[in-house]
């Protein structure tokens, strides 16, 4: 082997020896290693002596000495932004998400490949052209001897499956009519080869190159035996996407990594508790196959948060990750998030066992066509107030959700909405509706601040959407059974 300057044994590549390839720490030495042989070249000497010659013959005093000093420490692109930005269209600061204690990246987290083989399960279906993304950036993942991709398509008509085919190992298609989030999944896990299932979704991406190692090193050392990691939202996503990975996290109240077993009492939690503490997050999850088949995913929605209910009954530990994130948010129309939210809401209440409200189908349904229509009139006239709030915004609200006029708003929307009985609906149903919305309008508004006037576009989808939201919860929560056609697939 050959040596560096500093006297370092190097492998025959050139590259440090010490360090496993692939590994953070490996990456890092060739880096130092290249910047040292920079600094030792005879082209940086010559630059440096340029450097103390220029500084010689202009003086400090002198005024491009001085606004050059300023652009060295970043001073001047700032004040030229400022003045080129008009104060009422600066960016609006967004949600800071808490930053990784450094304590918790270890260059040596991935020296040592982990030896388990897994295997990674994705269903599609019209993936899109992003998808050999996810792809390519799982087979990069660094620290994992085994890598097998296993793809189950239902009934793309894109070139998902052509994708696929070219860097998946295993591709599986079945009707569209087949998916079923539980049984199809349950597919993929047994055709897998691996000892361990990683579990991902087609729009997702792994946010670092060693985000598997972090997600399966918990199982491959015993530490835990079901591992989850943490959703952030890209960064093209828009206001709603934001506001609901932001919005879930702080719902969860989870701070930080978090391990929890199955002992004790854990069942006679309050419903909110509960929910925290069986979730399990199948966006980014990770199982050894033998414990998934003893407790197979069941249920066509929510599968899961179902499979974190059965694997706590069995004592076993579940691990959810903060300091590991997958890169994940749904950028959709309206009336996508009505549904999800409705799915939602019906899947949560069937886990945790909470019983469905009881009141006139007629009268929920109504109450939601009502709340739509004085919710869309009151938009479009908020929409011309300057730097209006949404404090502003729920105060209109509860006048016209009384007796104020109506309008169309969203059509994909109104599709669903125009569809409802349309008699006026009673007063304690409005309430109850008006407090989910109302609670729904005081997040965003947490998380958002004083809209601004240029950003009315985004906040005005954002709020169609929080709306869709709010009125799918609303309805499940009280029962209301809604026609498949208006369902579709989520």
């Amino acid at each position: 082997m050959g040596q560096d300057q500093k006297g370092a044994p190097q492998a025959p590549g050139g590259a440090p020896a010490g360090a496993a390839p692939g590994t953070l720490r490996h990456q890092r030495d060739i880096l130092e290693q290249e910047l040292t042989a920079i600094k030792s070249s005879r082209a940086w000497r010559y630059v440096q002596r340029y450097g103390r010659m220029r500084a010689l013959l202009r003086e400090p005093g002198r005024w491009h000495h001085r606004w050059r000093a300023l652009k060295d420490e970043g001073l001047v692109v700032g004040h030229r932004l400022k003045r080129m930005v008009p104060a009422g269209e600066r960016a609006l600061p967004r949600h800071d998400f808490p930053r990784v204690d450094e304590r918790e990246v270890s260059l040596e987290a991935v020296d040592q490949p982990l030896s388990t083989s897994v295997s990674v399960i994705i269903p599609t279906c019209d993936a899109g052209d992003a998808f050999p993304q996810l792809l390519k950036r799982l087979r990069s993942q660094w620290g994992i001897a085994s890598l097998e991709i296993v793809v189950i398509d239902s009934g793309s008509k894109d070139r998902t499956v052509a994708h696929a085919r070219a860097l998946a190992d295993q591709v599986i298609e079945i009707p569209p009519e087949d998916f079923h989030h539980g049984r199809t999944r349950m597919l993929g896990a047994e055709r897998a080869q691996g000892d361990v299932l990683v579990f991902t979704v087609q729009d997702a991406l792994p946010a670092g190159r060693d985000w598997m190692h972090r997600l399966v090193g918990p199982i491959a050392e015993g530490d835990a035996d079901a591992v989850s990691a943490l959703q952030i939202p890209p960064s093209g996503a828009d206001l709603f996407a934001c506001w609901s990975v932001w919005g879930m996290r702080r719902h969860l109240g989870i701070e930080g990594n978090w391990l929890r077993a199955g002992e004790g009492d854990w069942k006679r939690q309050d419903k909110m508790a509960l929910r925290r503490f069986i979730h399990l997050d199948s966006v980014g999850l990770a199982i050894p196959k033998a414990l998934l088949l003893e407790h197979p995913f069941e249920g066509a929605y929510a599968e899961d948060l179902r499979l974190g209910w059965r694997l706590l009954e069995g004592g076993h530990r579940l691990l959810f990750q903060t300091d590991n994130a997958v890169i994940h948010a749904h950028t959709r129309p309206p009336a996508y998030f009505f549904r999800r939210a409705y799915m939602d809401h019906r899947a949560l209440a069937g886990v945790l066992g909470i019983p469905e409200g009881r009141r006139e189908p007629a009268d929920v349904l109504a109450t939601a066509g009502w709340a739509y229509r004085r919710f869309s009139a009151v938009l479009k006239q908020w929409e011309g107030w300057d730097k209006g709030g949404l404090m502003a915004l729920t105060d209109a609200l509860r006048v016209a959700m009384r007796a104020g006029q109506e309008a169309r708003g969203d059509e994909g929307l109104a599709g669903i909405f125009d569809a409802f009985p349309r008699h006026a609906p009673p007063f304690s149903l409005l309430v109850l509706f008006e407090r989910t919305l109302y609670g729904h309008l005081y997040s965003l508004a947490e998380y958002l601040g004083c809209v601004r006037e240029r950003e009315a576009r985004e906040v005005r989808l954002a709020l169609h959407k929080l709306f869709a939201a709010a009125a799918g919860g609303f309805l499940a929560d009280l029962g209301a059974e809604l026609e498949p056609s208006i369902l579709g697939r989520i």
